[in-house]
């Protein structure tokens, strides 16, 4: 089983405030683990500091070069098209997707008639699921996602989980701030555990 990702000793801080201290983990192929706690633990400033766009307090995070980052936004551009959102995704991985990697992705996340409107122009929903849409093109083994059921209604939780699965079962491995579950066979991670409690 191959090694994904880890984090060793690892703290993280906010606003010159440690949240978080001493956290291990490994993640493994196949591997899909939730991170839980109350609101402002932490969980979105790890998953940046996972994703590398944060450096720890403290400790060491190795990563693969193959990982993706959904953000607790869509992380989409609102005047592009969902088609054009995809292609412009598509352009930053290796190897490339083609043009039917991107149909593919469109119709799977329900957004085939919609492919060619503003993106800012859909529904809160409808942006969550370009931004869905955007893991699939590529061929990242590491998935770090913030809250990736925000705004989605009872089928597009559905189908979270169902690519969540898929990619697991393809190698890929998964790291999700979550309130609640994302309804698959998942470890948890509580950063109250974490908690760096003051002198």
């Amino acid at each position: 089983m191959a090694m994904h990702l880890r984090a060793s000793g690892t703290a993280i801080s906010a606003g010159g405030r440690t949240l978080i201290r001493g956290l291990d983990f490994v993640l493994d192929s196949g591997d899909v683990v939730e991170i839980v706690g109350e609101n402002g633990i932490g969980k979105s400033t790890l998953l940046r500091t996972l994703a590398g766009l944060v450096d720890p307090f403290e400790g060491e995070i190795e990563r693969p070069e193959s990982l993706n980052y959904l953000g607790h936004r869509a992380g989409i551009v609102g005047v592009m098209t969902p088609i054009e959102n995809l292609r412009h995704a598509a352009a930053l991985v290796e190897p490339r997707a083609s043009r039917d990697d991107i149909h593919r992705a469109l119709a799977r996340l329900g957004l085939w008639s919609s492919r060619r409107k503003p993106c800012h122009s859909l529904s809160a929903g409808q942006q969550r699921r370009v931004g869905l849409a955007g893991l699939t093109v590529g061929q990242h083994r590491v998935w770090l996602l913030d809250e990736p059921t925000t705004s989605l209604d009872a089928a597009g939780i559905a189908l979270v989980a169902e690519l969540i699965d898929e990619h697991r079962e393809g190698g890929g491995s998964v790291v999700a701030a979550i309130h609640g579950s994302l309804g698959v066979n998942a470890r948890r991670l509580d950063l109250n555990d974490y908690v760096d409690a003051p002198d």
